[in-house]
């Protein structure tokens, strides 16, 4: 939201400029509020796309907002793919066809047996049934099962180019692949998820990757130091007062539309993001009332 509405002032900013690159490079020549100004507009302005990234792929972290996300992401099929991990329904061979699904896997008639009567199971045989369906990447994991009933899953997790996270539910048993995932199969909206998190961690190109994160925090600071600054700069003179506020009264200007359509904005931004959107009600009642406060003084 501040990178949005910062991108709003720089708009406003840019039309009434007479020289339109000076909004686009900190301007030479000023001091003061205006250099500061300057500098601000023009780094965030480039910092927006970044900013804007960054958020969106962060909220998929988030306890509230993230799970909004993921059943938006179900709404739309945007889901990543999983493999079937149960050995009582359908399998699929190695070359990843359906199986009869009236034929039970031989782990549906041990799923009685005590787990100490159960055979060793050999993670290098798992590895390699795995290795000849999908799996080729060096970067992987093996997760095992102590249900008698479910397979073990081979998973890549080569997160940097070129992506490999395919993986393959394997029978311990029989040592036969029943399920598969192919990172070229998923959605194209599964695998941007997939790049944006990566990105994100800085994973998906290395060290190239985490130096443009590294640039993008410093200058991120950079652009709050120069807001609290501008707020300073703009103080009134010659009293003890903090940084000027706008009138509350500058609301009145506002257009009835436009005020229409910010509410529908403010109140879809917080059912969807619940803590921000509890964070700008009570934030707009605090100002509510320490307005009339002062009008009552």
């Amino acid at each position: 939201m501040i990178a949005v509405s910062g991108l709003v002032l720089w708009a406003v900013r840019a039309h009434r400029l007479s020289r339109k690159k000076d909004a686009f490079l900190p301007r030479r020549g000023l001091r003061g509020y205006l250099r500061t100004l300057s500098r601000h507009s023009a780094v965030g302005f480039w910092l927006a796309a970044g900013l804007l990234f960054l958020s969106a792929t962060g909220l998929t972290w988030s306890q509230y907002a993230g799970a909004n996300v993921s059943e938006l992401r179900a709404a739309l099929s945007w889901t990543t793919p999983a493999v079937s991990t149960s050995l009582t329904g359908a399998t699929t061979d190695s070359s990843g066809s359906a199986d009869h699904a009236d034929h039970a896997s031989p782990a549906a008639e041990r799923s009685t047996d005590l787990p100490n009567a159960l055979p060793v199971i050999s993670f290098a045989k798992v590895l390699s049934a795995a290795r000849a369906i999908n799996i080729d990447s060096v970067n992987l994991e093996i997760r095992s099962s102590q249900d008698p009933n479910t397979a073990w899953v081979v998973q890549e997790t080569q997160r940097f180019y070129p992506t490999q996270v395919d993986s393959v539910a394997i029978d311990p048993y029989a040592y036969t692949a029943i399920d598969r995932t192919d990172f070229a199969a998923y959605p194209l909206a599964a695998k941007l998820t997939r790049w944006g998190i990566d990105l994100h961690m800085g994973t998906h190109f290395g060290l190239a990757n985490q130096l443009a994160l590294f640039v993008l925090a410093l200058a991120t600071l950079a652009l709050c130091a120069w807001g609290y600054l501008m707020w300073w700069q703009r103080r009134p003179r010659g009293t003890q007062t903090w940084g000027s506020v706008p009138p509350l009264t500058s609301l009145a200007q506002v257009p009835l539309p436009a005020w229409f359509l910010l509410v529908i904005a403010a109140v879809a931004v917080g059912v969807f993001l619940p803590l921000l959107g509890a964070s700008l009600l009570v934030f707009t009642i605090c100002d509510l009332l320490i307005y009339s406060l002062r009008r009552k003084a």
